[in-house]
């Protein structure tokens, strides 16, 4: 095993959304490094897919049904993996999503802003909370990781989505200071565009040439792209880290 693979070994992690795209990435990712992975999500058929690609590869993972828009099913989901898989020493709120994410504030109703801002904003709240209720009960160190994007730093059409992630980003760096002094740290990765089954489903091939054309690294960026930050996040190696908003976009924002 390399030291990679050594990093987590005790450790417990939940990852909400970990069933597919980047937060399939970072479960498989964190499991490799030998944590115990609480695969979190609606669809268990897919999170079960999840844990036995974890498993077929000697790792521990267990997936727990969860709505990440539902405040009592935070609660149950910290409840549940402390009771299966120890302290959550390690949360990555990755569950996140749009409702017709280019309409126009004109043509933007209140259903959609609400169910985005409470998917993508409302959502880590929960999380966070119930899990640093328990840290901080057991006297346990740990480390928050929001997934947020670059949309919450770059002017795009994408207005609630865009807002909502700005403020997982105000969060972040309001918890790095609320609860340093119980060594939980937090930070927030801003991803650019990434190859996921929804960017797949919902760009068309001229929009995914022009698009790729303002990446200064000329691609898109891959899942694995983002856990391998997550993974350094989750470490020891991250330990004096906290309260960072960090931008894995091959330079767009730059742009």
């Amino acid at each position: 095993m390399s030291e990679r693979n050594k990093a987590l070994i005790g450790r417990t992690a939940i990852v909400t959304g970990g069933n597919s795209g980047i937060g399939r990435a970072i479960a498989v990712t964190l499991a490799a490094a030998g944590a115990k992975v609480a695969i979190a999500g609606r669809n268990q058929e897919t999170s079960g897919e999840v844990v036995a690609e974890i498993e077929a590869a000697g790792g521990q993972a267990v997936a727990f049904p969860y709505d990440a828009q539902i405040e009592d099913d935070a609660n149950d989901l910290v409840s549940s993996v402390v009771a299966r898989l120890g302290d959550p020493v390690i949360c990555v709120a990755n569950a996140g999503g749009t409702v017709d994410g280019t309409a126009p504030l004109a043509e933007m109703t209140t259903e959609m802003w609400r169910r985005t801002v409470a998917l993508n904003l409302d959502a880590p709240f929960f999380l966070y909370r119930a899990v640093v209720r328990h840290l901080i009960a057991v006297g346990k160190p740990g480390s928050l990781i929001g997934i947020s994007s670059v949309a919450s730093i770059r002017g795009v059409p994408s207005l609630h989505y865009a807002a909502a992630k700005g403020g997982l980003n105000a969060m972040t760096m309001n918890l790095s200071v609320q609860l340093g002094s119980h060594g939980i740290r937090a930070n927030a990765i801003l991803p650019g565009l990434i190859e996921t089954p929804a960017l797949q489903a919902g760009l068309p091939e001229a929009a995914r040439t022009k698009m790729v054309r303002r990446v200064p690294l000329g691609r898109i960026g891959a899942p694995d792209d983002i856990a391998s930050l997550a993974l350094y996040l989750a470490s020891d190696a991250s330990g004096f880290m906290t309260g960072q908003l960090i931008t894995v976009d091959g330079g767009m924002v730059q742009t």
